[in-house]
Protein backbone atom coordinates (compact mmCIF):
# COMPACT_ATOMS: atom_id res chain seq x y z
CA UNK A 1 0.00 0.00 0.00
CA UNK A 2 2.73 2.62 0.79
CA UNK A 3 4.21 2.39 -2.06
CA UNK A 4 1.36 2.08 -4.87
CA UNK A 5 -1.70 3.53 -2.68
CA UNK A 6 -1.25 5.00 0.06
CA UNK A 7 1.46 7.59 0.12
CA UNK A 8 0.49 8.57 3.52
CA UNK A 9 2.00 5.18 5.35
CA UNK A 10 5.11 5.47 3.06
CA UNK A 11 7.41 7.07 6.13
CA UNK A 12 5.57 4.53 8.89
CA UNK A 13 6.47 1.97 6.34
CA UNK A 14 10.05 2.64 6.08
CA UNK A 15 10.94 3.30 9.66
CA UNK A 16 8.55 -0.35 10.66
CA UNK A 17 10.72 -1.69 7.42
CA UNK A 18 13.81 -1.27 9.73
CA UNK A 19 13.15 -2.91 12.12
CA UNK A 20 12.03 -6.21 9.86
CA UNK A 21 15.81 -8.30 10.89
CA UNK A 22 14.88 -7.73 14.53
CA UNK A 23 11.58 -7.47 15.12
CA UNK A 24 10.60 -6.01 18.66
CA UNK A 25 7.67 -5.36 20.54
CA UNK A 26 7.39 -1.42 19.95
CA UNK A 27 7.30 -2.14 15.86
CA UNK A 28 4.45 -4.49 16.04
CA UNK A 29 2.97 -1.87 18.17
CA UNK A 30 4.33 0.70 15.38
CA UNK A 31 2.43 -1.62 12.74
CA UNK A 32 -0.88 -2.46 14.72
CA UNK A 33 -1.15 1.43 14.57
CA UNK A 34 -0.37 1.95 10.60
CA UNK A 35 -3.41 -0.81 10.18
CA UNK A 36 -5.77 0.88 12.47
CA UNK A 37 -4.92 4.03 10.42
CA UNK A 38 -5.07 2.70 7.25
CA UNK A 39 -8.45 1.08 8.34
CA UNK A 40 -10.07 4.57 9.85
CA UNK A 41 -9.07 5.84 6.95
CA UNK A 42 -9.91 3.66 3.96
CA UNK A 43 -11.82 6.14 2.11
CA UNK A 44 -8.81 8.06 1.03
CA UNK A 45 -7.39 7.37 -2.03
CA UNK A 46 -5.32 9.47 -5.43
CA UNK A 47 -7.11 11.06 -7.44
CA UNK A 48 -6.74 12.97 -10.57
CA UNK A 49 -8.95 14.91 -13.09
CA UNK A 50 -10.53 13.59 -16.08
CA UNK A 51 -9.89 16.41 -17.86
CA UNK A 52 -7.78 19.18 -17.88
CA UNK A 53 -8.80 22.92 -18.26
CA UNK A 54 -9.47 24.78 -21.16
CA UNK A 55 -6.52 25.83 -22.71
CA UNK A 56 -6.92 27.82 -26.27
CA UNK A 57 -4.93 25.26 -28.86
CA UNK A 58 -6.01 27.17 -31.85
CA UNK A 59 -8.61 24.57 -32.98
CA UNK A 60 -6.01 21.90 -33.01
CA UNK A 61 -8.03 19.88 -30.71
CA UNK A 62 -6.73 19.07 -26.77
CA UNK A 63 -4.10 17.00 -27.75
CA UNK A 64 -1.88 16.84 -24.43
CA UNK A 65 1.57 16.44 -26.39
CA UNK A 66 0.81 19.31 -28.53
CA UNK A 67 -0.03 21.61 -26.01
CA UNK A 68 3.04 20.70 -23.86
CA UNK A 69 5.38 21.23 -27.31
CA UNK A 70 3.87 24.42 -28.25
CA UNK A 71 3.28 26.43 -25.22
CA UNK A 72 6.43 25.20 -23.48
CA UNK A 73 4.04 25.46 -20.31
CA UNK A 74 4.89 22.33 -18.33
CA UNK A 75 5.56 23.75 -15.16
CA UNK A 76 2.02 23.99 -14.73
CA UNK A 77 1.34 20.30 -15.30
CA UNK A 78 4.22 18.79 -13.41
CA UNK A 79 5.53 19.66 -10.02
CA UNK A 80 8.58 18.15 -8.06
CA UNK A 81 9.63 18.22 -4.42
CA UNK A 82 12.17 17.25 -2.19
CA UNK A 83 13.35 16.90 1.37
CA UNK A 84 15.68 15.19 3.83
CA UNK A 85 15.72 15.02 7.26
CA UNK A 86 19.17 15.17 9.22
CA UNK A 87 19.47 12.12 11.89
CA UNK A 88 16.30 12.67 13.04
CA UNK A 89 15.91 8.80 13.63
CA UNK A 90 17.90 7.85 17.16
CA UNK A 91 16.73 4.06 16.65
CA UNK A 92 20.11 1.99 16.96
CA UNK A 93 18.97 0.45 13.57
CA UNK A 94 18.92 3.34 11.63
CA UNK A 95 22.28 4.49 13.00
CA UNK A 96 21.22 8.31 12.28
CA UNK A 97 20.96 8.05 8.84
CA UNK A 98 19.07 10.57 6.81
CA UNK A 99 15.55 10.09 5.41
CA UNK A 100 14.84 11.26 1.63
CA UNK A 101 11.21 12.00 0.35
CA UNK A 102 10.42 13.08 -2.89
CA UNK A 103 7.17 13.56 -4.46
CA UNK A 104 5.68 13.73 -7.94
CA UNK A 105 2.94 15.46 -9.62
CA UNK A 106 1.16 15.49 -12.45
CA UNK A 107 -2.22 17.63 -13.38
CA UNK A 108 -2.13 18.12 -9.32
CA UNK A 109 -2.46 14.07 -8.79
CA UNK A 110 0.55 12.18 -7.48
CA UNK A 111 2.53 10.04 -9.51
CA UNK A 112 5.18 9.13 -8.14
CA UNK A 113 7.29 9.31 -4.29
CA UNK A 114 9.83 7.49 -2.29
CA UNK A 115 10.25 7.68 2.01
CA UNK A 116 13.71 6.07 2.66
CA UNK A 117 16.46 6.12 4.72
CA UNK A 118 19.99 7.19 2.58
CA UNK A 119 22.04 4.08 1.23
CA UNK A 120 24.99 6.48 0.11
CA UNK A 121 28.04 6.36 2.48
CA UNK A 122 28.98 9.96 3.18
CA UNK A 123 31.52 11.45 4.35
CA UNK A 124 34.07 8.56 3.45
CA UNK A 125 33.72 5.32 1.61
CA UNK A 126 35.92 3.54 4.16
CA UNK A 127 32.98 2.97 6.37
CA UNK A 128 30.56 0.10 4.83
CA UNK A 129 27.51 1.85 5.70
CA UNK A 130 25.46 4.97 5.20
CA UNK A 131 26.28 6.99 7.82
CA UNK A 132 25.21 10.73 8.80
CA UNK A 133 26.82 13.56 7.84
CA UNK A 134 27.76 16.51 10.10
CA UNK A 135 26.14 18.78 7.83
CA UNK A 136 22.31 19.60 6.99
CA UNK A 137 22.96 20.87 3.99
CA UNK A 138 25.04 18.39 2.86
CA UNK A 139 22.26 15.76 3.22
CA UNK A 140 19.94 17.94 1.76
CA UNK A 141 22.35 18.02 -1.07
CA UNK A 142 22.51 14.00 -1.07
CA UNK A 143 18.47 14.04 -0.81
CA UNK A 144 18.40 16.20 -4.06
CA UNK A 145 20.28 14.27 -6.33
CA UNK A 146 18.75 11.35 -4.91
CA UNK A 147 15.36 13.11 -6.10
CA UNK A 148 17.07 14.22 -9.26
CA UNK A 149 18.07 10.69 -10.16
CA UNK A 150 14.04 9.60 -9.18
CA UNK A 151 12.91 11.79 -11.37
CA UNK A 152 15.02 10.95 -14.11
CA UNK A 153 13.98 7.40 -13.91
CA UNK A 154 10.15 8.88 -13.68
CA UNK A 155 11.33 10.55 -17.42
CA UNK A 156 12.59 8.10 -18.94
CA UNK A 157 8.98 6.13 -18.16
CA UNK A 158 7.30 9.28 -19.71
CA UNK A 159 9.44 9.16 -22.91
CA UNK A 160 8.55 5.78 -23.53
CA UNK A 161 5.05 6.48 -23.70
CA UNK A 162 5.48 9.34 -25.99
CA UNK A 163 4.04 11.83 -23.28
CA UNK A 164 6.04 15.04 -22.72
CA UNK A 165 8.74 15.57 -19.72
CA UNK A 166 9.90 18.93 -18.39
CA UNK A 167 13.52 19.62 -19.47
CA UNK A 168 14.63 21.02 -17.56
CA UNK A 169 12.57 20.22 -14.43
CA UNK A 170 11.78 22.72 -11.59
CA UNK A 171 12.69 21.04 -8.17
CA UNK A 172 10.89 22.49 -4.98
CA UNK A 173 12.97 22.42 -1.92
CA UNK A 174 13.22 24.01 1.00
CA UNK A 175 16.58 23.93 2.33
CA UNK A 176 19.56 27.25 1.15
CA UNK A 177 22.10 24.96 1.13
CA UNK A 178 21.42 22.71 -1.62
CA UNK A 179 20.07 25.60 -3.68
CA UNK A 180 23.41 27.13 -3.21
CA UNK A 181 25.47 23.66 -4.18
CA UNK A 182 22.97 23.43 -7.16
CA UNK A 183 23.46 27.05 -8.70
CA UNK A 184 27.01 26.69 -7.68
CA UNK A 185 27.34 29.69 -5.84
CA UNK A 186 28.60 27.66 -1.94
CA UNK A 187 32.12 27.84 -0.83
CA UNK A 188 33.69 24.63 -1.97
CA UNK A 189 35.31 24.49 1.31
CA UNK A 190 33.01 23.98 2.94
CA UNK A 191 31.65 20.81 0.98
CA UNK A 192 34.93 19.71 0.35
CA UNK A 193 33.89 15.75 1.41
CA UNK A 194 31.51 15.98 -1.23
CA UNK A 195 33.62 16.81 -4.15
CA UNK A 196 35.66 14.79 -3.29
CA UNK A 197 33.99 11.63 -2.29
CA UNK A 198 30.60 12.21 -4.07
CA UNK A 199 31.49 13.14 -7.70
CA UNK A 200 28.17 12.10 -9.29
CA UNK A 201 26.42 14.49 -7.31
CA UNK A 202 27.37 16.96 -9.72
CA UNK A 203 24.97 16.24 -12.00
CA UNK A 204 22.70 18.79 -10.19
CA UNK A 205 24.53 21.32 -11.83
CA UNK A 206 23.88 20.85 -15.12
CA UNK A 207 20.98 23.31 -15.71
CA UNK A 208 19.50 21.02 -18.35
CA UNK A 209 18.62 18.37 -15.91
CA UNK A 210 17.41 20.11 -12.92
CA UNK A 211 16.68 23.76 -11.70
CA UNK A 212 16.43 24.47 -8.00
CA UNK A 213 13.30 26.27 -6.98
CA UNK A 214 12.40 27.51 -3.00
CA UNK A 215 9.43 26.94 -1.07
CA UNK A 216 8.39 27.07 2.16
CA UNK A 217 8.89 23.89 4.49
CA UNK A 218 5.13 23.92 5.33
CA UNK A 219 4.08 23.64 1.82
CA UNK A 220 6.72 20.72 1.14
CA UNK A 221 4.40 17.89 0.32
CA UNK A 222 8.03 15.65 0.35
CA UNK A 223 8.05 16.83 4.28
CA UNK A 224 5.48 14.05 4.76
CA UNK A 225 8.43 11.54 3.74
CA UNK A 226 10.94 12.34 5.97
CA UNK A 227 9.96 12.98 9.44
CA UNK A 228 6.99 12.56 12.07
CA UNK A 229 4.70 15.55 11.97
CA UNK A 230 1.97 16.85 14.10
CA UNK A 231 -1.15 15.75 13.18
CA UNK A 232 -2.10 19.39 11.89
CA UNK A 233 0.34 20.00 9.39
CA UNK A 234 0.31 15.64 8.56
CA UNK A 235 -3.13 16.22 7.80
CA UNK A 236 -2.87 19.23 5.70
CA UNK A 237 0.14 17.71 3.63
CA UNK A 238 -1.54 14.84 3.31
CA UNK A 239 -5.11 16.14 2.00
CA UNK A 240 -2.89 17.75 -0.95
CA UNK A 241 -1.99 14.37 -2.18
CA UNK A 242 -5.18 12.59 -1.56
CA UNK A 243 -8.93 12.91 -1.77
CA UNK A 244 -11.97 11.45 0.82
CA UNK A 245 -13.78 8.69 -1.54
CA UNK A 246 -17.80 8.80 -0.32
CA UNK A 247 -17.81 6.49 2.26
CA UNK A 248 -21.37 5.25 0.48
CA UNK A 249 -19.30 3.51 -2.62
CA UNK A 250 -16.68 2.47 0.22
CA UNK A 251 -18.99 0.36 2.10
CA UNK A 252 -20.46 -1.09 -1.03
CA UNK A 253 -17.13 -1.87 -3.14
CA UNK A 254 -15.76 -3.41 0.51
CA UNK A 255 -19.51 -5.65 0.58
CA UNK A 256 -18.73 -6.69 -3.09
Amino acid sequence: CANTLRPDVAYAFSRIGQHSSHPTASALEALTRAVSYLFQHKDLCLNQKLFMDDKDLTDKGPDFKFFAQQNANLDEIFTFYSDTDHAGNAEPQNRRRSQNGFAAFTCDALVAWHSKVSSVAFATPLIGVAHADFSSGALEIYGTSNATCALLNLNYAYEETGMCFPKPFHLLMDNTTAEAFCRDTVKRTKLKHIYCRQEWVKTLRDRSVMIPSHMDTIENVADIFTEILDSRQFTYLRDKMMKRFPRSKVATSVSK
